[in-house]
């Protein structure tokens, strides 16, 4: 999307580390009909577009650092409106697939998804694991949350 391109660019041009939440899951199954694995495919392609972002905008000495990466935590997965969210490390602690996730809504169930899987655990769960303390960051001249030093 044009406003998630533009946000990126200058979010990456004030130094600002990038992580992703993927939104809108339940559109995808709702009203695509987007089978599980069409699901996952739809990621890999989505976050290869924002990483191809990162390559274009981040500073120079921090493209590939940068990345985002679903097996590092660095990507979240769900939906804001029905208010669950996962990463893979969240998934596999507790044993869940995509399908699973597929299967909830089929049975109109999503709001097992939010009891098990809060949308703030993922999003605070890729801050712990991606971000610097404040010290650390500080120390880099850069801040996480774009004020620079």
């Amino acid at each position: 999307m044009v406003q998630t391109e533009t946000v990126t660019r200058q979010a990456l041009e004030e130094h600002v580390r990038p992580v992703l939440f993927i939104n809108k899951i339940d559109r995808l199954i709702r009203e695509l009909k987007l089978t599980a694995p069409q699901i996952e495919q739809k990621m890999v392609n989505i976050i290869r577009d924002f990483n191809r972002l990162i390559e274009l905008y981040a500073p120079e000495q921090f493209k590939e650092q940068w990345h985002v990466d679903p097996f590092k935590g660095s990507v979240a997965f769900g939906s804001a409106k029905d208010r669950w969210g996962i990463t893979l490390g969240i998934a596999a602690k507790r044993g869940l697939k995509f399908q699973d996730i597929v299967t909830s809504y089929e049975h109109e169930e999503q709001s097992n998804l939010r009891n098990l899987f809060p949308v703030d655990a993922a999003v605070l769960d890729m801050v712990v694991e991606n971000f610097p303390p404040p010290y650390v960051a500080r120390d880099t001249g850069f801040l996480t949350f774009g004020t620079a030093t």
